[in-house]
């Protein structure tokens, strides 16, 4: 047996109050159940990351894209030891010249979503300095390669082919 002292069994008492230990039955019924596809969600998330990471590079409307997929990120080298089965299903890049642009560009989808939400199995999108970066001045988000046409795009488990007919035709209107 661990011995603690009074002041770590209250804090650890207090935590455990707080926050729980333990799921909901509910909560843990749905876990159980979306463990037994992750395996096949996320490669399918990597794999349609990869295509659309293919597809937009060299696009004209693109003028930056970050994937650790691609053998021209900096960190391409330690996510290939690092991550098996692929590399995710995050990106995120720069559409056009300035804000109206990306927010243009997103206005013009319409099977991906417009939400700040992450790893969903619908396809979501967002503009970084409008929301989870809104809070932070212009230069510290500078330092973290988000400019003010910046998208992210977290791909879901929708057909491959139809996320690429959407983002094209997005593209082609701006």
């Amino acid at each position: 047996m661990i011995a603690c002292s009074k002041q770590d069994y209250d804090e650890l008492w207090f935590t455990r109050q707080a926050i729980g230990t333990t799921l909901d039955p509910h909560s843990a019924f749905l876990l159980a159940r979306g463990l037994k596809t992750f395996d096949l969600r996320s490669r399918t998330m990597s794999a349609n990351a990869q295509a659309v990471a293919k597809f937009l590079t060299g696009h004209p409307k693109i003028s930056r894209l970050s994937y650790p997929g691609l053998a021209s990120h900096p960190g391409h080298a330690v996510a290939a030891r690092q991550m098996r089965g692929g590399f995710g299903g995050m990106m995120a890049f720069d559409v056009g010249e300035e804000q109206e642009d990306a927010k243009r560009f997103i206005r013009n989808l319409r099977l991906i979503y417009h939400a700040v939400s992450l790893g969903a199995t619908e396809s979501l999108i967002c503009i970084p300095s409008l929301t989870t970066m809104l809070y932070l001045p212009p230069e510290r988000r500078t330092v973290f390669g988000v400019k003010e046409n910046t998208v992210r795009l977290s791909l879901g488990n929708e057909p491959v082919e139809r996320i690429l007919e959407d983002l094209e035709q997005a593209l082609s209107d701006l």
